[in-house]
């Protein structure tokens, strides 16, 4: 890992290409289906629901917009509800969702635990199907009431795609082969491109390229050999660990610097990112990246949430920090270091 004057905070995972090494004997497990993508999971779910149920489906304004694509894409109408000041489906809104219809819950960032209202919405509504995005929450997608959950692996660990589909109904199993994703190989070159320090347009062009390729898929795909083979043999138990000490060293320094948390600080929860408050975040974002920090947000303003009277501040001020397992805890230190200075201009 290079210093901290050199190295890069942030942005897409880099594969290094010694971690192909066991690739040629590497056997997928057949059983077992890896998903292209989160988009790609959530269409596989609507695909096996719209069969049944209703095409209606209701999901938070507060959403990416790779979820809003995947349910036009399966042919659902999308209708969408406000999130309450817990970042939770609102209870009482329950009689304003249609009988037999689904509903979306959210993860944001690993820190929401839906599980109570979910069991609530199924208790007092049996007829709504339920599905929780737990894209940003790889740890907890099994553990929940829901009908549905999916996660994406390329959130979390160095891999051109893959995600992961948990479903109460054994019936959705019975998926037939499907044909390997078409945008996997232009992330898998970008990352390793990446790692390398070949030229930084030409693998942006290829990370964007794929992203393409992603975002106008209409099939529903499985992953590649490569997306299995970086799921099996990542250490997960020693990504979380890591995860954990930068996620703790974020607050600490944050609490004592008087940075806005988004969400306060949890024991047991290992996040995505950490989400923070800031004014003039656009002007901010651009001068960390101009010191190789490369923050996300989640999500920048669309069109299908454009009516929405209450998330404004948060697609206009919410920028994440990086807690993921390619950064030591000094690396951390360093992100916030430069964070509070160009907060300070």
């Amino acid at each position: 890992m290079k210093g901290t004057k050199s190295i890069k905070i942030g942005g897409e995972f880099e594969i290094n290409p010694i971690s192909l090494s066991g690739l040629s004997k590497f056997i997928p497990d057949i059983k077992n289906c890896l998903y292209a993508s989160g988009s790609i999971a959530l269409m596989a779910i609507l695909n096996f629901i719209g069969k049944r149920n209703k095409k209606i489906i209701y999901i938070p304004f507060y959403i990416c917009k790779s979820v809003f694509n995947a349910c036009e894409k399966s042919g659902f109408v999308t209708r969408f509800y406000e999130l309450d000041t817990q970042f939770l489906f609102p209870f009482n809104e329950i009689d304003k969702i249609e009988r037999n219809a689904t509903l979306l819950f959210v993860n944001y960032f690993g820190f929401i635990d839906a599980s109570d209202i979910i069991s609530k919405v199924k208790a007092n509504r049996p007829d709504i199907i339920t599905i929780y995005d737990n894209v940003q929450s790889y740890w907890t997608y099994k553990n929940t009431p829901a009908d549905f959950s999916f996660t994406s692996l390329r959130k979390h660990i160095a891999t051109p795609d893959g995600a992961l589909i948990d479903s109460k109904d054994p019936d959705f199993y019975n998926y037939s082969n499907l044909d390997e994703n078409n945008f996997y190989w232009a992330k898998l070159t970008a990352s390793l491109l990446k790692y390398e320090q070949i030229n930084n347009e030409v693998y942006l062009n290829l990370f964007e390229e794929g992203e393409n390729q992603l975002y106008n898929a209409n099939n529903i795909t499985k992953a590649s050999i490569f997306g299995n083979y970086f799921y099996k043999n990542a250490d997960w138990n020693k990504i979380k660990e890591r995860r954990k000490l930068n996620y703790r060293k974020v607050y600490e320094i944050g609490y004592n610097e008087g940075i806005e948390f988004l969400f306060s600080y949890k024991e047991g929860i290992i996040p995505l990112n950490v989400p923070i408050l800031i004014n003039k975040r656009d002007n901010i974002r651009r001068m960390l990246f101009d010191m190789n920090i490369f923050l996300p947000v989640h999500w920048p303003p669309e069109d299908f949430n454009k009516n929405s009277k209450n998330i404004n501040a948060l697609i206009n001020n919410e920028l994440s920090l990086i807690i993921d397992q390619r950064y030591t805890v000094k690396q951390i230190e360093f992100q916030m270091k430069k964070l509070l200075s160009v907060l300070e201009i």
